[in-house]
């Protein structure tokens, strides 16, 4: 009957997305990135975050907020990443802050920034910090 054949059809539709999506996860597990030593990896990342950049905007969208900011974007990528960028304190203790003076912020947006900042603080342990401050009028 028509209704079984267009039911049979539209589960191996769903069989074949499944099958695609497993292919794609195995084929990432394979990725030549996956068996870099972690302290190469390492090395990598302390080199790529030589700064992170806070500029204080008027709101600022989710990619702005990020932009700038290395030891963030290469902790949101894959645990691994995550593990390897937030116990490496060096990346996350270089800040960069530049600010308008006549650049106004709304609560919401200060206590994303004052968040973010607090997270760069708390894991650069007790390294050494350097920061750069540029006020703009």
């Amino acid at each position: 009957d028509l209704k079984d054949v267009k039911s049979a059809g539209r589960d191996m539709e769903g069989h074949q997305s499944c099958i695609l999506e497993y292919t794609s996860q195995f084929r990432s597990l394979l990725s030549p990135i996956r068996k870099v030593p972690e302290e190469i990896l390492q090395h990598i990342f302390d080199d790529c975050c030589d700064v992170n950049y806070f500029v204080v905007s008027n709101t600022p969208s989710e990619a702005e907020f990020l932009r700038g900011k290395p030891a963030m974007i290469l902790s949101n990528v894959c645990t691994r990443w995550r593990e390897n960028a937030i116990a490496m304190p060096s990346i996350w203790a270089r800040i960069s802050f530049e600010w308008n003076c006549y650049t106004t912020i709304d609560d919401h947006d200060a206590s994303k920034y004052e968040h973010l900042l607090s997270n760069f603080l708390s894991r650069s342990l007790r390294r050494p910090l350097t920061i750069d401050l540029t006020l703009n009028e």
